[in-house]
């Protein structure tokens, strides 16, 4: 959601996020809502199944009227190429095209359906939005519609042999074929596209690569800020902060790019309260604002960052990192459950898991502050800290049925133990401590077999051994205060 006119990229600073604004928005507070709202609105609806195949569907309804209108005259180029049959074969080829891909798109449908079905059942419900998203469906989906309508079009036009001049669009009718043979192109290339992304190592790398984007996107590596990583901004709001509360219900998903330059334009301070990806209902406290001199903060103004603050009735993984490690936490415990019983695939989500967090325990995740050019705090984004998103991986698949799969156990102690060797802070050396112990702990309690039991602890130890080394070294070499 970048903002056309206002925002850089952030820069080091310590104490948050630095910004320079170029042109603030002149608009009233009162339009910036309503603005706000329409484009959210807008950004929703291009995201959904319908919308590329509706503008298809009216793009090809406009061109197969203006097709059909040009004319192809004996002994030109155009009419080498274009369709020599009569009226009635124009008729016949364009009721074939249409009644040959009216069911073929019914099958498409039918095939997304399924496989919505079987992510939502098999590996996480969390994951239909991703599969809703999917372009290339979207793409044959709005290539086959696109195709009837241009043949229906293409059909009005064409007159009987009854009428005085028999009316060919011969080169219309030239371009359905094309569009015809494009689509059975397609329909071939859909059946592979849809075999594939119903794989599980597809569906996990997908889920990788799209919360990898967001960590490297909005979380600044560790050496370009020189604040602790895992900071909590203690800033006390003033007795004359006024509480902005929620619009509607849903996931807080953070704020928008405009916000910034609106506290700038209005000299306020904005303080978003719940965490990214918490959930917030009508009437909940969302945000305290306070002016720069103690004036009175006008109704408008309250409106507009009500509503630049981001609220969606679901989390989304293009702004909530602790949603993409959900979803592959779903595929593990999906995996490991006595329906499924598949231990494999709960290990390479493991493995998965390691790589985001790999990515992550490098990155700050200290609360967003965006300062003016003056230096000033302007907003203040709570996010969740590192420790609590390892915290909640590991407690979710601890619970998950690590006792029936200790291999999955055994997995998540090397996971844990590349994070040891990586941790560049002794509060993320003991987070990782922390976690060891309880699932040390844990396989203690639920594992059976003696021989997993002893391979889990003598893992577990080694872990344990090498945590104390580093927890050592960082104490002695501290590099981030």
């Amino acid at each position: 959601m970048a903002s056309a006119n206002s925002v850089r990229r952030p820069s080091k600073r310590a104490g948050g996020h630095h910004f320079s604004v170029g042109t603030i928005a002149t608009s009233k507070s009162a339009r910036t809502s309503v603005l706000v709202a329409q484009r959210r609105r807008i950004s929703d609806a291009s995201n959904t199944l319908w919308f590329k195949p509706t503008l298809s569907v009216a793009g090809a309804l406009v061109l197969g009227s203006i097709l059909s209108q040009i004319e192809a005259s004996p002994g030109t180029r155009l009419w080498t190429v274009s369709f020599h049959g009569n009226s009635n074969d124009a008729r016949q080829v364009l009721t074939v095209i249409i009644g040959a891909l009216i069911p073929v798109t019914s099958l498409i449908f039918a095939l997304t359906v399924v496989t919505l079905q079987i992510a939502s059942t098999q590996f996480s419900p969390r994951l239909l939005r991703t599969f809703l998203r999917d372009n290339r469906t979207q793409l044959v989906l709005s290539a086959l519609v696109g195709t009837v309508a241009y043949s229906l079009a293409g059909l009005f036009t064409v007159t009987t042999d009854e009428t005085p001049t028999d009316q060919v669009p011969r080169f219309a009718i030239t371009v359905a074929l094309a569009f015809a043979l494009g689509c059975i192109g397609l329909l071939v290339y859909y059946f592979g596209h849809i075999t594939n992304s119903v794989r599980i190592d597809t569906i996990m790398r997908q889920v990788e690569s799209d919360t990898r984007r967001i960590i490297a996107r909005d979380h600044l590596p560790i050496g370009e800020t020189d604040l602790d990583p895992d900071w909590m901004e203690p800033i006390s709001s003033p007795e004359n902060a006024v509480t902005i509360t929620a619009p509607i219900d849903g996931y807080v998903q953070g704020v928008d790019v405009r916000l910034p330059a609106l506290t700038v334009r209005k000299r306020v301070t904005v303080r978003v309260l719940p965490l990214i990806g918490y959930y917030t209902m009508v009437g909940r406290p969302l945000a305290l604002v306070w002016t720069d001199d103690g004036s009175e903060l006008l109704p408008t103004t309250q409106e507009a960052i009500r509503h630049l603050i981001e609220i969606d009735p679901e989390r989304r993984v293009e702004r909530d990192v602790g949603l993409g490690l959900r979803q592959l936490v779903d595929i593990t415990n999906r995996a490991m459950s006595t329906g499924q019983n598949d231990p494999y695939t709960g290990t390479q989500a493991v493995h998965h898991l390691t790589t985001v967090l790999v990515d992550a325990i490098g990155r700050s995740f200290a609360t967003q502050m965006f300062r003016d050019a003056a230096g000033v705090t302007r907003v203040i984004s709570p996010i969740m800290d590192y420790p609590t998103h390892l915290k909640v991986v590991c407690s979710q698949i601890r619970q998950g049925g690590l006792e029936r799969h200790p291999r999955v156990l055994l997995e998540l102690l090397r996971m844990l133990g590349i994070l040891a060797e990586l941790a560049p802070t002794t509060a993320r050396a003991d987070a990782v401590r922390r976690e060891v112990d309880i699932v040390l702990a844990d396989a203690r309690r639920i594992i059976p077999s003696p021989t997993d039991l002893d391979e889990a602890l003598r893992l577990g130890d080694d872990v344990l051994r090498r945590l104390d080394e580093i927890s050592t070294e960082l104490r002695a070499n501290p590099s981030i205060p």
